[in-house]
């Protein structure tokens, strides 16, 4: 009788070092932040949503980001060029002007 306890609590002292070793591995499914360049289409703060019309492989593609902190969009407007970096989560983490214009604001029609 003894054991089989002493097997049975050792079995399950492996398995708990076998669990407790396999979740400190980080999983490899997790997406890295990334950054993309296009024009604000839209803002609505009160949602804290924003649409970014952008190019990829010669496609506009209208991109809906949400943001969690309002002053992503300080002094941003519908129009303006940006650089987006997107986090883990899909959220816009940080959005900052490109510096370039937009066509309208560099030829005005008189």
């Amino acid at each position: 009788m003894k054991t089989i306890g002493m097997t049975i609590l050792s079995l399950l002292l492996l398995t708990g070092a076998t669990v407790s070793s396999q979740a400190d591995v980080p999983p490899t499914n997790q997406v890295s932040p990334r950054l993309f360049n296009g024009t604000i289409d839209g803002i609505d703060s009160f949602q804290q949503l924003v649409i970014i019309q952008t190019k990829e492989e010669g496609q506009e593609i209208m991109r809906f980001l949400a943001f969690a902190d309002p002053d992503v969009m300080k002094d941003l407007a519908k129009g303006d060029r940006v650089v987006v970096e997107v986090d883990q989560h899909g959220l816009a983490k940080k959005i900052v002007k490109d510096g370039s214009e937009p066509t309208e604001a560099r030829n005005p029609k008189h």
